[in-house]
């Protein structure tokens, strides 16, 4: 995994994970906007063999959720976007070499040895381009009678041809689609 070169700073970046801190819930958002309107959802945050690992549901009813969700469901690739406060960082100059996050890192770059996570963001591309978001959907119909399962999505239907069309094409009835951001792994070691 390569440093990232983030706007504002000289050299590229590494956030070591094991000092990053990470609150019991973070807010998704859109772009890195912080804006109400551009929060989708709920997530948290775990770092699990070397990777910062994303888990929660896009759950608002913003065009921007809905984008997100349209273009994942037509399998569009997300990518995912950390910002963080920056508590402590060192600069590791050319010539020498750190382990950070499992991987030898050459210098020059900043080496942020303590942060906290603030949020996640949905971005087209992140400076990390092994990011990815894996988008699960999870349909619950109503006002059908019985059950289908199908792959990750549940939907209730009654058995004939017409319901099933509409089960294919109509999502929670008042506009409220919950979807489960099932796994969202950030690359080895850096932000965006």
């Amino acid at each position: 995994a390569l440093p990232i070169y983030l706007p504002g700073w000289r050299y590229p970046v590494v956030v070591d994970l094991a000092g990053l801190e990470l609150p019991d819930s973070v807010p998704p958002l859109t772009n890195h906007e912080n804006r109400t309107t551009s929060r989708v959802g709920v997530v948290s945050a775990r770092v699990e063999d070397h990777a910062l690992v994303i888990e929660g549901e896009i759950v608002s009813a913003s065009n921007q959720a809905q984008g997100i969700v349209d273009q994942a469901k037509a399998g569009a690739d997300w990518q995912l976007s950390i910002g963080a406060e920056v508590k402590d960082a060192e600069l590791v100059a050319k010539g020498r070499a750190r382990d950070v996050n499992g991987h030898q890192q050459e210098g020059p770059f900043y080496h942020v040895k303590a942060s906290v996570l603030r949020e996640v963001s949905v971005v087209a591309v992140g400076a990390d381009v092994t990011t990815r978001l894996k988008v699960a959907a999870h349909f619950e119909l109503t006002g059908f009678q019985g059950d289908d399962v199908m792959g990750d999505q549940t939907v209730k239907t009654n058995q004939n041809s017409d319901a099933m069309d509409k089960a294919a094409v109509e999502v929670q009835p008042e506009g409220k689609e919950a979807v489960k951001v099932v796994s969202a792994v950030s690359g080895d070691t850096a932000t965006s």
